[in-house]
């Protein structure tokens, strides 16, 4: 091998290790991008999983509250339904016991009683 042939040759071989050098590190800052990437993947698998969860619960909270809104509504009509058809029978039963003050004071009782209650579940 001639003398003069010696620094290029060192020259090349320099830069071939540096290529490998390179090369290694742009492998392994790829693997590294990758792994990151896979994590942040998994990350937002578990954040949708959580949301539907979330939302599933937040359906089934707004159905349930939906549901004991009608049944109160349905106890109430029953309640003053049934009031307003006592106080009906009080005025009804008013003719007949005009005879007896006795059972007349109850049935001003029971009216003060049935309009009050009908008064509590309809507040103006």
């Amino acid at each position: 091998m001639p003398r003069d042939m010696g620094i290029p040759v060192v020259v090349v071989v320099v830069l071939a290790c540096g290529a490998v050098a390179v090369a290694i590190a742009a492998a392994a800052a790829f693997f590294l991008v990758l792994r990151a990437l896979r994590r942040s993947m998994a990350r937002e698998a578990s954040l949708r999983a959580n949301l539907v969860r979330q939302n599933d619960a937040l359906r089934q909270a707004e159905r349930k509250s939906l549901n004991k809104t009608n049944a109160f509504a349905g106890a109430s009509h029953d309640i003053r339904s049934a009031l307003a058809a006592i106080s009906g029978l009080v005025d009804v039963s008013r003719v007949e016991a005009q005879t007896n003050p006795q059972v007349l004071h109850h049935l001003d009782q029971m009216d003060v009683c049935t309009n009050k209650l009908l008064g509590e579940l309809n507040p103006s």
